[in-house]
């Protein structure tokens, strides 16, 4: 096993999916508005538009699939091109070509099975075995039913007798795991094509039967998912217990619809009325010139009839930056942070005086970028050294959109940014629009946006080097607390670099919260685990399967299986453990590609070859270190507490390498 050095094109991918991270961000807020009727049919009522769903397979044509509805909610008719404008990025396009003659349809039948809908589950059969049998001859459908598990009980087909055997077989029992049954939803379209849609149906929350979430999966990796597959989610609430709120959003956020369905009795009357949404739908198309191949997102808006819908794509990439991305490991989903209560915020921005939390000397550090010109002159550290001039400031190897994501020592409650672009470059290539984005969960989620400013680039040159005369001091709206910072650098003055001097945020530490419950790793050699059985290693030293548990990560202390299929490791431990959290770091010396993507753990209490349990399927990422001889922290997954004896890792899937490699796994439980 050799690696390759790191190459110019995986700088570009990283840069390029920066921008699909930016421009994500910005647009993926989908809504409908109200503006005045525009040309073509006359409209005594505003209708509502959504745009289901953007096609951009046979890029740079795209094709929007779109539902326009009346106030009641009822699908609009009738409507030819001169009705519709359609603009992306601003830019009004032409032609744009409307069919109403619509391609096939994947769609996937989401049916909660759990206890709750047993007086229920008649009605659901017959429901969702009409929608099947009213589907064309050419659309396919795929089934999942789901209670404590998720299950497809029926792959994508065309023919209507094995769909109904499948519906027809469902029995109610169990809990509810509604999160993971969506997610596994929209990941059941794989890499299909054309239009698609899952119809979700629930009775209840996500609930274990304590009141507590079921799932692994949370809403917001739901509507990442869905947002990067494309696909939209309509969701059908039965009953009262529902969570209409969260059946909204992910219905809204992913481009679908909620659905009421007070009575059982009426959900066949919805499918038939979903399956008249989708067979309404109008097909908009265009060929767009402003968008290339390179990963970055755009929006689309959609007016008619008095109502606008709006809707991001993200244009393709070309073969070659498709496997730089996929040696990047960046992933555009993002998960939101609920804001802090403006009260408590400004009650505890009052407590201490104010410093640059940013600065190195505070002991924060860059964790990652995608892009610098050196590792010196123009390094990314050189952003929070508290200097300004030469040597002292930050620039990108070019002048695309840029990503810094930085780790403060501890949680701050901030209050104001500063800026100082000033460089001894020419002020053309000084940030122009930036945006702060923090974070409380870790360096590679949760993040939300705080602030977006535009930083002027007058030049003038202090006589006195400790004192800048181009800093720009922005206050935020309110206080934010922070333990991670993203700063995105979107655009400079027209130069061909992106370049700034100095970031700083004024605020102050908190102080130490109560100190977090003490863990321990239960598979390490001090806590008495040991190593079972392997399916494959790539050999028995640097590479060996028993490097997962040796607490250590770098040369030779990683693991590789012989290839990239998958693999399993059992571990013993030393006695039955109530485990409650799991840990991956997936760096190894080897290139990222390698790292491992999709992990599995099972537990069991039986023994080393029965009784296994999933516990759940884990996501990791592969991005790497500013320095990329050192690894990052730990992805670290909290689970409901749950008894081992035994526990499997099965690595599932890499990011596009020839090996499957992971180098360190833990199992974490209380100490006594």
């Amino acid at each position: 096993m050799k690696s390759n050095p790191i190459t110019s094109g995986w700088t570009t991918a990283k840069r390029r999916m920066a921008l699909s991270v930016l421009a994500a961000c910005a647009f993926f807020a989908l809504g409908t508005g109200m503006l005045n009727a525009q040309p073509g049919k006359p409209s005594s009522e505003q209708a509502q538009v959504v745009i289901n769903q953007i096609d951009v397979s046979q890029f740079p044509s795209v094709k929007l699939f779109v539902s326009v509805l009346d106030s009641s909610g009822k699908m609009v008719r009738g409507l030819g091109e001169k009705d519709f404008l359609v603009r992306e990025d601003e830019v009004e396009q032409s032609p744009v070509q409307v069919a109403t003659q619509l391609p096939s349809i994947a769609s996937t039948l989401v049916l909660d099975t759990s206890g709750s809908m047993k007086r229920a589950i008649g009605d659901a059969q017959r429901a969702a075995t009409t929608y099947a049998d009213n589907v064309r001859a050419e659309d396919e459908v795929l089934i999942i039913d789901f209670s404590d598990k998720v299950k497809v009980v029926q792959s994508f087909t065309s023919s209507k007798p094995p769909l109904r055997a499948a519906i027809g077989a469902m029995k109610a029992r169990g809990n509810t795991a509604l999160y993971d049954a969506v997610f596994e939803a929209v990941r059941s379209f794989g890499d299909k094509k054309g239009r698609k849609v899952a119809i979700v149906l629930t009775d209840g929350r996500d609930d274990d039967g304590t009141g507590k979430v079921l799932s692994v999966k949370t809403v917001e990796q739901v509507i990442a998912a869905a947002r990067e597959v494309n696909v939209p989610v309509f969701t059908i609430g039965l009953g009262t217990d529902v969570d209409e709120a969260i059946l909204t959003k992910i219905a809204v956020e992913s481009g679908g619809r909620y659905f009421p369905s007070p009575s059982p009795a009426d959900l066949e009357n919805l499918y038939r009325e979903i399956g008249a949404q989708l067979t309404g739908q109008y097909l908009l198309s265009y060929d767009t010139d402003l968008s290339e191949r390179d990963g970055s997102w755009h929006r689309v808006v959609v007016r008619t009839a008095g109502g606008l819908g709006q809707k991001p794509y993200m244009a393709p990439l070309d073969p070659a930056a498709v496997k730089a991305r996929d040696e990047s490991g960046e992933s555009p989903a993002r998960v939101e942070t609920p804001p802090e209560p403006p009260a408590a915020k400004a009650a505890e921005a009052e407590v201490k005086p104010s410093v640059n939390v940013l600065a190195a000397a505070q002991g924060t550090r860059v964790m990652t970028v995608t892009s610098q010109y050196d590792s010196s002159q123009w390094a990314a550290a050189n952003l929070i050294d508290e200097a300004i001039g030469k040597g002292h400031g930050y620039a990108a190897a070019d002048n695309r959109p840029q990503e810094v994501v930085l780790e403060l020592p501890k949680t701050a409650l901030i209050s104001e940014i500063i800026v100082d672009p000033f460089t001894d470059e020419g002020e053309d290539n000084w940030v122009k629009d930036m945006e702060l984005w923090v974070s409380n969960v870790d360096s590679h989620t949760g993040y939300s946006k705080v602030l977006g400013v535009q930083v002027d680039n007058k030049r003038i040159e202090s006589q006195d080097p400790a004192y800048s005369l181009t800093e720009q001091s922005f206050p935020l709206p309110s206080p934010a607390r922070v333990r991670w910072v993203k700063l995105m650098l979107k655009s400079n003055h027209g130069g061909s670099f992106m370049e700034a001097g100095e970031m700083k945020l004024m605020g102050h530490f908190l102080e130490e919260e109560a100190s977090a419950e003490k863990l321990r790793n239960v598979l390490s050699e001090e806590s008495g685990g040991k190593l079972l059985y392997f399916s494959s290693q790539y050999n028995d030293g640097e590479w060996a399967a028993r490097n997962l548990v040796d607490g250590k990560l770098g040369k030779n202390h990683g693991y590789a299986s012989r290839d990239n299929a998958q693999a399993e490791v059992v571990f013993v431990l030393s006695k039955p453990t109530s485990i409650t959290q799991l840990a991956f770091n997936p760096f190894t010396t080897e290139d990222a590609p390698n790292w491992v993507k999709d992990v599995e753990v099972q537990v069991s209490t039986e023994g080393p070859k029965a009784g296994y349990k999933s516990v759940g399927k884990f996501e990791l990422h592969n991005r790497q270190n500013v320095d990329r001889t050192k690894p990052l922290p730990d992805q670290v997954f909290k689970i409901e507490p749950v008894q081992a004896k035994f526990i499997k890792l099965i690595l599932l899937k890499n990011h596009g390498g020839g090996y499957m490699e992971l180098g360190e796994f833990k199992a974490l439980a209380p100490e006594k």
